[in-house]
């Protein structure tokens, strides 16, 4: 039994002193399964999450990449002694280590000198503050250091300020939705105008775009998105 599995199995984990602590707070195995589905999907090796906490999601997506040659996970989180350093001792559990480039700080310091430092990556989680506009220059970072193709993974999508983004980066040339994660369930009636949408004829210059991607805009209630 892998560590992650131990852990989600168990609902607990240890801090570097050996104490236990109830999970919490933490990505679930169903949504772990699913960065790592994107992970193998876009053959990602260099990977970039925001916001560390126990490290349940660092492990899955650790994991998805171990046993590639040029692996190389990029963390952020200056709240590691918040969540008693048990992020960071999974990943030394797990034997992740030796290819974890930590750093103990706001994302707004780091990404911008990943981005000087010409590091490149295929792969980046934003799990971490909830806030609008620190947000969007986490996303505008990530845009400048992932390769062509990478993706990216909005998580908590149901905060009104990460939907807000989520929307305005469906607008953008530079970014399409490729995925979503427990997508909200299309009510009766927004199914109906869905379908009656579809073959409307002429429905470019009759019906305004917004109203033509019903279904882009279920995906936006999810609890995840990938870009």
């Amino acid at each position: 039994m892998s560590l992650l599995q131990e852990i989600l199995s168990s609902e607990q984990v240890h801090d570097p002193d050996g104490n236990v602590h109830r999970l919490h707070s933490h990505t679930g195995a169903a949504q772990c399964a699913f960065l790592r589905s994107l992970i193998e999907r876009n053959d990602a090796r260099r990977c970039l999450e925001v916001g560390l906490a126990y490290g349940i999601s660092a492990l899955a997506i650790c994991g998805a990449i171990s046993g590639r040659d040029d692996r190389v996970y990029y963390s952020i989180d200056p709240m590691q002694e918040f969540w008693k350093n048990i992020g960071t001792e999974n990943l030394k559990r797990a034997g992740y280590w030796e290819f974890v480039k930590f750093f103990p700080n706001y994302s707004d310091e780091v990404l911008p000198f990943l981005w000087k430092d010409g590091v490149e990556i295929d792969f980046a989680y934003i799990d971490s503050t909830k806030v609008f506009d620190q947000l969007c220059v986490d996303v505008h970072f990530c845009t400048k250091i992932l390769r062509v193709g990478g993706v990216l993974v909005l998580d908590d999508v149901g905060y009104p300020g990460i939907r807000k983004l989520a929307r305005l980066m469906t607008q953008q040339p530079h970014w399409k939705m490729i995925d979503s994660y427990e997508p909200g369930r299309m009510s009766p009636k927004r199914s109906m105008l869905a379908r009656a949408v579809s073959v409307v004829p002429f429905r470019d210059e009759l019906i305004a775009p917004e109203f033509q991607d019903i279904q882009r805009e279920n995906r936006l209630h999810a609890q995840a998105i990938a870009f």
